[in-house]
C-alpha cells in the first residue's frame, strides 16, 4: 500500500486540474518522459475509469519487489530504462514465474525477444482504443521504465481476472442460477468445475445451451484422465478463500474462482505434466543427457506403456524437439517437449497454461545471487555447481567440457558472461538438461499447438500406431551411447564432447545494443529502490487511472476484448473447438 500522504498529494493534482490535456499540449518545452506518461493517465482515466484500484497498486509495487532481482540483471541505458526487447522478456518472466501461464504475444515462440507487435507484443490482445493509447504513450523512443512493465503486467492480470468472471458469469447462468439469488457450497463447486470443464475443452460457454452444458459436466471426466486431482483445486480454494461460508453470492464464486487460477498451474504439473515427465525420464537415453531415441518414444506408445507420445516426425522437428546432431538416431529434447510444447491448455484469450518450467526457478535464483546482466565465469561454475535441481545435485563437479565452454562465452565478451543471451540459456541447457530447454537459433522454429498445425498444413500433426510402427521399423536400433552419468562426476571429454554436438557459437542478447555496450562496466549503477516518493506517485497515479473499473470491463467486453478480441488471428475451426488441449 503507498503512504496516505501519496493518496493526499494526488487528490490535489486531479483538483488543480494538472493533467488537462490542453496544459500538455500547450506546453513549448519538448515533453520529458514523466509528461507524457501524466499525459497518458488523463487520457487513461476517461477511458477505462478508477475503480478496483486497491488489488492492482498493492500488486505492481509487489510485482516490482519480487521481480528487482531480475531487473537487475537486465542490461538497462544510462537512465535506467530497459529496451523493447528486454521490457517484453521481462513482462515473460513475470507471469512465467508468478502463475506458470505462457502470456500470449510475450513469448518470442521461436522468434527473437524483439516485440513483433505493439505494446510489448500483447497489443493485438487488448481492445482497439486502449491499445492505441498505450502505443502513443509507453515505451517512448522504444524504452520502458521497469515500473512500466510492471504497471503493464498489473494490468494484465486485472483483464484476466476480468475475462475470467465474465465466462464464470456465464457458467453461472448456464446452470439456471440467479445473480439476485445465492447459491450453497456445493453448487459453487459445480459453477467453478462448469467453468474449468469449458475452458480445457476449448468451448464458448455464451454459444452452449443448458443441456449442452450439462453433458460436458457428465462426460468430462473421460476426456480428461486428471479431471478428479485437477478438481480439488477447488475444494483448495474454498477451504483458504471462504471457510465456513454456506452461501454463495456470485461475487463469492467469483473469488473463489480467481483462488482456483491461482493453483491450476501447480495441479496441471502435478498431474499430466508429471507423468509425462516420468514416462520421458524412465526412457531416457542415459542418466543426464536429458533425450530420448524417437524409436523408444514412439515404441512407449506401441507397446502400451504411454500414451501422450505419438507427435509426427516434421511436428517435433519444426517446433524444437529434435536433436538431430546424430541424423541416423534422432533424439527428442526432454525439457523442450516438456516445457516448450505448443500444445498447452489455452484457458484465456490472454494466455496458455503449460506444465511449469523449472529452469526459470534456477534462473531466479541466479539473477538474486549476481544481480547484474553477467558475471564472471568462476562466479557462474561456483554457484551452479553449489544449485541443486530435480535431476542433479547440489556440490557436484561441472565437466571440464562445460567450464571450457563457458570460458569461451567470456572470452568474446570481454571475460563476462551475458545472463540473458542464447549461449548462456545453451550452457544452462547441458548444465540442467531436464530443466532447461534448449534455445534454437531465432527463425529456425517455429512454436505451436497441435490444432495450429494442422490449420496451417491441413495435415495432422500425430501419427497412428501403424505409422509409429513403419517409423520405428526403419531406424537402426542401435543400442545407447555408453556416456556416464553427468548429475554425478561430469562427463569425460570425449564424451562431453560428443554429448556438445548440438551446440551452436550463434549469440542472440535479449538486448544485443545495450547489453554489449555494458560488459566493459564492472558494475552497474544501483537502481532506485522502488518505495521512494517518486516511484509511489508516478505508480499510484498511473494505478489509479488504468485499472479498470465493473463499468470498464464491461465496456471492455464491448469492445470484444472478452471474446476473443478484434485482432485475434481468425477464429478456431469447427473440429479445433471440439478438441481437448494439452491431451489432458
Amino acid at each position: 500500500m503507498f503512504p496516505l500522504r501519496v493518496v493526499a498529494l494526488l487528490a490535489a493534482f486531479f483538483h488543480m486540474g494538472c493533467f488537462a490535456g490542453d496544459v500538455f499540449l500547450s506546453t513549448t518545452a519538448e515533453p520529458t518522459q514523466e509528461d507524457r506518461q501524466l499525459f497518458l493517465l488523463s487520457r487513461l482515466q476517461n477511458e477505462l475509469g478508477e475503480d478496483q484500484l486497491q488489488k492492482t497498486e498493492a500488486l505492481a509495487a509487489d510485482l516490482f519487489n519480487d521481480f528487482e532481482p531480475t531487473i537487475r540483471s537486465l542490461p538497462t541505458s544510462p537512465e535506467g530504462a530497459l529496451s523493447a526487447s528486454s521490457a517484453r522478456y521481462l513482462l515473460h518472466r513475470v507471469f512465467m514465474q508468478r502463475r506458470g501461464w505462457t502470456l500470449k504475444g510475450a513469448s518470442p515462440d521461436g522468434g527473437s525477444w524483439s516485440p513483433p507487435s505493439s505494446v510489448l507484443g500483447v497489443g493485438a490482445y487488448l481492445p482497439p482504443g486502449l491499445r492505441e493509447l498505450l502505443e502513443g504513450h509507453l515505451g517512448l523512443h522504444g524504452e520502458y521504465t521497469p515500473e512500466e512493465v510492471m504497471l503493464l503486467a498489473a494490468t494484465l492480470e486485472a483483464l484476466i481476472r476480468a475475462e475470467a468472471a465474465e465466462k464464470l458469469g456465464e457458467s453461472y447462468k448456464l446452470l439456471g442460477f440467479s445473480e439476485k439469488g445465492g447459491v450453497q457450497e456445493e453448487e459453487a463447486a459445480t459453477v467453478v468445475d462448469l467453468y474449468l470443464q469449458v475452458a480445457f475443452m476449448g468451448l464458448n460457454a455464451s454459444q452452449l445451451s443448458p443441456a449442452e452444458a450439462k453433458e460436458v459436466g457428465r462426460n468430462f471426466g473421460d476426456h480428461c484422465p486428471y479431471w478428479e486431482q485437477m478438481s480439488k483445486s477447488v475444494e483448495e480454494a474454498q477451504q483458504q478463500v471462504a471457510p465456513g461460508l454456506t452461501s454463495y453470492a456470485l461475487s463469492d464464486i467469483v473469488r473463489l474462482m480467481e483462488g482456483v487460477d491461482e493453483r491450476l498451474a501447480r495441479h496441471l504439473d502435478q498431474t499430466n505434466c508429471k507423468e509425462m515427465r516420468g514416462h520421458l525420464t524412465q526412457m531416457e537415453e542415459r542418466a543426464g543427457t536429458g533425450r530420448v531415441r524417437l524409436h523408444d518414444f514412439y515404441g512407449s506408445v506401441v507397446d502400451g506403456r504411454a500414451w501422450q507420445f505419438s507427435d509426427s516426425v516434421d511436428f517435433l522437428k519444426e517446433t524444437g524437439m529434435l536433436d538431430e546432431s546424430d541424423a541416423s538416431q534422432p533424439r527428442v529434447l526432454i525439457a523442450n517437449y516438456l516445457y516448450m510444447h505448443g500444445d498447452c491448455l489455452e484457458v484465456s484469450s490472454f494466455y496458455n497454461l503449460c506444465c511449469i518450467n523449472p529452469c526459470e526457478g534456477l534462473m531466479g535464483h541466479l539473477e538474486r545471487s549476481i544481480r547484474a546482466p553477467h558475471a564472471t565465469p568462476d562466479e557462474i561454475v561456483r554457484l551452479v555447481s553449489a544449485l541443486p535441481s530435480q535431476s542433479v545435485p547440489e556440490n557436484r563437479i561441472l565437466a571440464p567440457v562445460l567450464v571450457k565452454k563457458l570460458e569461451e562465452i567470456a572470452r568474446n565478451n570481454e571475460g563476462m558472461v551475458p545472463l540473458h543471451g542464447r549461449l548462456f540459456a545453451q550452457w544452462m541447457h547441458f548444465a540442467y538438461p531436464l530443466e532447461c530447454p534448449y534455445p534454437h537459433v531465432s527463425g529456425t522454429t517455429k512454436i505451436m499447438s497441435n490444432s495450429a498445425w494442422y490449420q496451417e498444413r491441413g495435415v495432422e500433426s500425430v501419427l497412428n500406431e501403424t505409422e509409429m510402427k513403419q517409423y520405428m521399423e526403419s531406424l537402426s536400433v542401435a543400442p545407447p551411447n555408453d556416456i556416464v552419468d553427468s548429475a554425478l562426476q561430469g562427463w569425460e571429454e570425449q564424451e562431453g564432447d560428443k554429448m556438445l554436438e548440438m551446440w551452436a557459437d550463434e549469440e542472440e542478447l535479449v538486448d544485443a545494443t545495450w547489453g554489449r555496450a555494458r560488459l566493459a562496466l564492472p558494475t552497474l549503477a544501483p537502481r532506485p529502490q522502488p518505495r521512494g516518493a517518486s516511484w509511489e506517485l508516478r505508480a499510484y497515479i498511473f494505478l489509479a487511472l488504468l485499472v479498470p473499473s465493473a463499468a470498464g470491463m464491461k465496456y471492455l467486453v464491448r469492445q470484444g476484448i472478452l471474446s476473443g478480441g478484434a485482432a485475434r488471428e481468425g477464429e478456431k475451426s469447427e473440429t479445433d473447438s471440439k478438441a481437448v488441449p494439452f491431451s489432458l
